[in-house]
């Protein structure tokens, strides 16, 4: 299953950080991340930085990757990286782009989409799914934007609708 990331110029090291071992089935595993928080089912995460080019020039991106050891065709992670800062009159159109940027990486159709707020933050809500050789993928997320920076929240895994643990990750996205 291909990875809907932004393309990258070069990688950085990452601080190491323990992967924990996954939850019990069914049981979300809540991670206190430095500027947000999520709760996943599987193992994770596994931090990494990576350089990469925007509309804006080269930045850094940091990728927490939530997976299942026994299912390669299951992830959850969130990405995040500085941004010029943007009026709120443009956030949507920002959280659209990056919305288009991921599912276009993979052919994906997006199912739906709506603006919503969680606290005092707005996000980009979103479902969409894909085909492959090797079966029909979800795809559930959210972006948002806060304190300059971007970021993307994804699930994907087989089927045309979101997990339930999928959906709990997205779900459970909240930024400090």
């Amino acid at each position: 299953m291909p990875v809907a990331a932004a393309g990258s110029a070069g990688s950085a090291a990452a601080p190491a950080v323990p992967t924990a071992p996954a939850a019990p089935a069914g049981t979300a595993k809540p991670y206190d991340g430095p500027t947000f928080s999520v709760a996943s089912t599987l193992s994770g995460p596994d931090v990494k930085d990576k350089d990469i080019d925007t509309e804006g020039g080269k930045t850094t991106m940091t990728m927490y990757a939530f997976t299942d050891p026994g299912d390669d065709n299951v992830m959850q992670m969130v990405e995040h990286n500085p941004i010029t800062p943007v009026g709120k009159d443009q956030v949507q159109k920002v959280l659209e782009s990056s919305m288009q940027g991921m599912t276009e990486n993979v052919h994906a159709t997006v199912d739906s989409q709506k603006m919503i707020m969680v606290g005092p933050d707005p996000m980009l809500d979103f479902s969409a799914h894909f085909s492959e050789s090797d079966g029909t993928f979800f795809m559930r997320g959210r972006v948002a934007m806060k304190n300059a920076h971007l970021y993307q929240v994804i699930a994907m895994g087989k089927g045309v609708t979101a997990s339930p643990s999928g959906e709990g990750f997205v779900t459970s996205f909240k930024l400090k």
